[in-house]
């Protein structure tokens, strides 16, 4: 018993004695590892070829701006998540993520807002994203969305009221390339200002709006494409399985 005692001891004396040094090399090469210097600042755009609100020089900008620019300096006085945080607060970018890479660079990989559709009004201009958050536009790009202008009351009702309606227009294959502009007027009733024709499309609200654009669809191929485009002035389907038409005199 007494020859296993002591056996269990010199065990555990060892184990202890591997995890201290362990626990110093890690620390040691830790430290080291902070005395080192950054090589460089790599800017990454994940989906620069979907769109271009910023690139790798408006965020250098920003970083140097910010006096956070990590070239040359120690990685133990560096703080990427200032970096971080200070790229994620452009109004233009959804996600930013920095991180130190294994050759002693520092990474900021980035993804944009995805507009959906662009508002336009008296007093602002700005774009909604596909989470249905407002962003302000840019004066170095723009990107080819449906515009909503007119009454528009407030941002609730341009970003939630008529988010699935702008957003429908967007990637319907049809009124994506028809619609030139969508109006609200002073009694909320939504217009389509068409690229094609002289008329008005009257919509109403948003209710059922699939099943009035369709009879629009209709009425274009059975009536316009034989009469003329513009041969009327208002086309309003507003009201259940109609299509009322103010003649153009």
């Amino acid at each position: 018993m007494k020859i296993l005692n002591v056996i269990k001891i010199t065990l555990i004396t060892i184990l202890c004695a591997s995890l201290t040094i362990y626990v110093v090399v890690f620390f040691a090469k830790a430290n080291n590892r902070n005395e080192e210097l950054c090589d460089n600042l790599i800017i990454k755009i994940d989906d620069a070829n979907e769109v271009n609100f910023v690139d790798s020089t408006y965020l250098l900008y920003v970083i140097n701006n910010a006096g956070l620019n990590p070239r040359g300096k120690q990685f133990a006085n560096i703080n990427l998540n200032d970096i971080e945080n200070t790229v994620q607060n452009c109004s233009m970018v959804l996600i930013a993520s920095c991180y130190r890479t294994q050759n002693n660079n520092v990474m900021i990989r980035v993804k944009q807002r995805k507009p959906q559709y662009r508002v336009i009004t008296a007093n602002s201009s700005y774009y909604v994203d596909e989470n249905r958050e407002s962003f302000p536009t840019s004066h170095s790009s723009t990107v080819d969305v449906p515009i909503l202008s007119g009454n528009i009351i407030d941002n609730s009702f341009a970003k939630d009221t008529l988010y699935d309606f702008m957003v429908f227009i967007k990637n319907d294959k049809f009124w994506k390339h028809q619609t030139a502009q969508v109006y609200i007027d002073e009694k909320k009733c939504i217009k389509i200002i068409p690229r094609v024709g002289i008329h008005t499309i009257l919509v109403g609200n948003t209710n059922n709006y699939e099943d009035k654009l369709k009879r629009v669809e209709l009425f274009y191929d059975k009536v316009l494409n034989k009469i003329g485009w513009n041969a009327y002035t208002t086309i309003d389907v507003r009201y259940n399985k109609q299509v009322i038409c103010t003649p153009n005199k």
